[in-house]
């Protein structure tokens, strides 16, 4: 049979438009595909590459007493995250989760998890989907969680929600005296979704963390140089002169900027005794591990306490050091010295912090 013209217009017409349909099948199938499995993922696993993280309220214990409780919400950053899910018989439901946590078992308990020398913490899971449980866990199911693979292969997981939120219960490890506790940026967690028991993904949904450095208040027993600060802090005497800090060498107490002080302690539990105690020094972490950051990131702190002696011992950032030997008639006396780092130095001013916590064993 003869074509029309217009028969033969409709089907040039025609032909581009189902040459961009298959172009789009072929890239949409070329997109889904293109995520590799990790190795080992079994049939109707999911997996991701999702950093998440939580910010931690500035709360306050109701007590400094070894044991002590503070317990607040927390809703991950971001709230809903992408993944991938692996299918080797179609469409499945994937309402299996798990959960690892990243800290070992706390020395007091089997319910608590050692987060620092100061802090265990436990946390409880929630969030839409997920099972509501404490974490670690594995094989826990819900029957609302339908989300999973949606065909053969890979298919995308979008704006997932599941196990987005819950509590977070800390408890002080021993007495804290300062009147604060401190939590780094750390691995809280990682979680795993799937569609049957005991066969995960070896890559999880999601890894979360603490987002930033907290400080967490706790009745003082003790008052630094009778200000009645919770905490103290150490500040250097003058504004860093960047251009004048390419002479000073590290360690160098003669020539550098320092900053010292004499620290009071007075207890209400009674005579100081230097062996049950210790000190911590938090603030942001500098370039190497002995050291914090400044503004300037081509100058960090260096923190010292000098004993009765007259020499002077390293305090390490966020470890905590006795203070036998260093404590003379209820005095500590801090000296500050300024580290080069290997990054540039900014010309102009510049100030830098640290803050001493005292803990007792």
């Amino acid at each position: 049979m003869a074509i029309s013209t217009l028969d033969k217009r409709s089907k040039i017409s025609l032909c581009p438009s189902m040459l961009r349909w298959g172009f789009a099948a072929t890239f949409l199938s070329l997109k889904a595909w293109a995520e590799p499995v990790p190795p080992g993922t079994p049939d109707g696993a999911c997996w991701g590459h999702n950093q998440l993280s939580i910010e931690i309220k500035n709360g306050a214990f109701t007590s400094n007493e070894k044991g002590a409780l503070y317990e607040t919400t927390y809703q991950t950053i971001p709230s809903n995250y992408d993944g991938w899910c692996y299918s080797e018989s179609g469409s499945q439901n994937a309402s299996y989760f798990k959960a690892e946590l990243s800290q070992t078992l706390s020395r007091v308990d089997n319910e608590f998890f050692r987060l620092t020398e100061d802090i265990d913490m436990k946390i409880f899971v929630t969030g839409n989907s997920a099972p509501e449980s404490f974490i670690p866990f594995k094989d826990a199911f819900n029957a609302g969680a339908t989300a999973g693979p949606s065909g053969n292969g890979v298919t995308p997981l979008r704006w997932a929600n599941a196990g987005n939120q819950g509590k977070v219960t800390f408890r002080l490890r021993r007495k804290a005296l300062g009147g604060a506790v401190y939590l780094p940026p750390s691995e809280l967690f990682s979680f795993f979704r799937y569609s049957r028991p005991g066969q995960w993904s070896p890559q999880p949904l999601y890894t979360l963390s603490l987002k930033a450095p907290t400080i967490l208040s706790v009745p003082a027993t003790c008052e630094l140089n009778d200000n009645g600060n919770n905490f103290w802090t150490l500040k250097l005497k003058q504004p860093i002169d960047s251009s004048k800090v390419q002479d000073v060498g590290v360690n160098n107490f003669a020539y550098g900027y320092n900053a010292g002080g004499k620290l009071t302690l007075r207890c209400d539990s009674g005579q100081l005794d230097p062996a049950k105690l210790s000190l911590g020094l938090i603030g942001s972490p500098g370039a190497q591990s002995n050291a914090l950051a400044t503004s300037n990131p081509g100058i960090d702190l260096v923190f010292f306490a000098r004993t009765g002696s007259g020499s002077y011992v390293e305090l390490t950032p966020f470890q905590q050091t006795p203070l036998n030997g260093l404590a003379t008639a209820g005095q500590i006396e801090i000296q500050v010295t300024v580290q080069k780092t290997s990054k540039p130095m900014l010309t102009g001013l510049h100030s830098g912090f640290g803050v001493l916590t005292l803990t007792e064993y």
